[in-house]
């Protein structure tokens, strides 16, 4: 059975630290195919609570994401969240399983969303059908967290843990962004790729 693994978030733009995580991702459970899932606006300005200001124009941020997609083998993106198709992760991975039959898919997401996982959409039917990745991040003690949740535990073959490169612990989207915003260009592209900062440039956000 081919394996997918499915990377959501904002993207905002996207970094080195998405690449990683899901190439790690990849190679950890040897998945043939990865799918980045961006969220929509509406979503980080109301869930996330992030201001207009610090968001990408839609339209630079899907440029951003097509341009990471044409350069890396076996990526693609959908649309689903952020057209608004779906807006659940459970109705998203659904929606992503009836166009990859006969593929398991494993969603991948940071340990901090370990402390929430019980209250998703759906929570016991998502994780009875499908796989979580979830990625160590700033020094988080995942067996810890773990155990702490009786909900999680029940379905301990649903989760598979891995380490991030400490490499990218620092490199994040607003960080990213807080650079941009300084004009501290001298190490930015520790963040992201030379080919989105020309995209951003392009667009006079630099």
């Amino acid at each position: 059975m081919n394996k997918i693994v499915v990377l959501g978030g904002t993207f905002n733009p996207i970094t080195k630290a998405h690449a990683h995580i899901l190439k790690s991702a990849a190679k950890k459970v040897k998945a043939t195919k990865m799918i980045l899932v961006p969220t929509a606006d509406s979503f980080i300005t109301s869930w996330k609570n992030y201001s207009k200001e610090s968001i990408l124009a839609p339209d630079i941020r899907l440029e951003c994401m097509d341009a990471f997609v044409k350069r890396n083998k076996n990526v693609t993106l959908s649309l689903l969240e952020y057209s608004g198709e779906t807006s659940k992760t459970f109705d998203t991975l659904n929606a992503l399983a009836l166009e990859n039959p006969d593929s398991e898919i494993y969603f991948v997401c940071g340990s901090g969303k370990l402390k929430e996982l019980h209250t998703w959409y759906k929570f016991d039917e998502l994780l009875y059908k499908y796989k979580f990745v979830i990625v160590e991040r700033n020094n988080d003690n995942i067996m810890d967290l773990f155990n702490e949740n009786r909900e999680l535990s029940k379905y301990k073959n649903s989760f598979i843990f891995l380490k991030q490169n400490n490499r990218y612990e620092s490199v994040s989207s607003t960080k990213l962004r807080e650079a941009i915003n300084k004009k501290e260009y001298k190490n930015i592209e520790d963040y992201t790729f030379k080919y989105v900062l020309s995209i951003l440039k392009k667009n006079g956000l630099m």
